[in-house]
């Protein structure tokens, strides 16, 4: 954790990067954002504030993001930082740079915020209660083993890593799940397969704030699946 347990973000000293995440969901949530000096040494500020999260840039003043980020995920202390760089994907020698530096995620300019909080929320999947990142939705869709067995269900809980499924037909911890639904404003029937993750029983809930039913975490899930889910989720952040 970071200094204070404050939950910081470090970031590049980078303007596009800035605008697109003014006034977003990192705000809102609590995170604190520590923002580069042009001349400050990279690794050095995230030894000493471990940030839950890092993204720079390749054009960075003195040394490049993707440097930086061999330096950390070299380091067996920050190794697990997750890491994201800013690159034009469409340049394959920036492209490859940011591969081989070990990062987590490339950053695509020009930078949005959807593009910015998807990638975010991928990298921060193993907080992502604690921060709220899930989408509060809710979608009517339909549950099953197989597409035999699908019966209509109400999903509460949306991400692109799974999903929370109200039911009073709870399924057990591991089981095989198959999902399907379709995302408001959108034609296409969505298919996730995943496997139970956790349970709301009626005697005891885990999460005692959602109804009874069953946390699911996706396993299949095609990348534009992913993609369509996140862009529904953060369209209005």
């Amino acid at each position: 954790m970071s200094d204070g347990d404050l939950t910081v973000v470090l970031l590049a000293d980078d303007y596009e990067l800035h605008e697109a995440i003014k006034s977003s969901f990192f705000q809102r949530a609590g995170f604190v954002a520590y923002n580069l000096g042009a001349d400050e040494n990279a690794f050095a500020a995230v030894s000493r504030l471990r940030p839950v999260l890092v993204i720079l840039s390749l054009d960075m003043k003195g040394v490049t993001g993707d440097i930086v980020c061999r330096q950390i995920k070299n380091d067996p202390v920050l190794a697990s930082t997750p890491v994201a760089l800013i690159a034009h994907y469409e340049d394959e020698a920036e492209r490859k740079r940011c591969q081989e530096s070990g990062c987590d995620e490339i950053l695509r300019r020009p930078l949005s915020s959807k593009q910015i909080l998807a990638a975010s929320y991928r990298m921060l999947k193993v907080v992502v209660d604690r921060f709220e990142f899930r989408g509060v939705v809710q979608v009517d869709g339909r549950c099953g083993v197989d597409q035999e067995t699908l019966r209509e269900c109400s999903i509460l809980n949306l991400s692109g890593g799974g999903a929370f499924i109200e039911t009073g037909k709870l399924r057990p911890v591991g089981s095989e799940v198959l999902l399907e639904f379709n995302l408001p404003g959108r034609d296409r029937v969505v298919q996730c397969h995943g496997r139970v993750a956790w349970l709301n029983h009626p005697e005891w809930s885990r999460k005692p704030r959602l109804p009874i039913g069953f946390g699911v975490q996706f396993e299949k899930i095609s990348p534009q699946v992913r993609d369509d889910i996140e862009d529904f989720i953060h369209s209005d952040l």
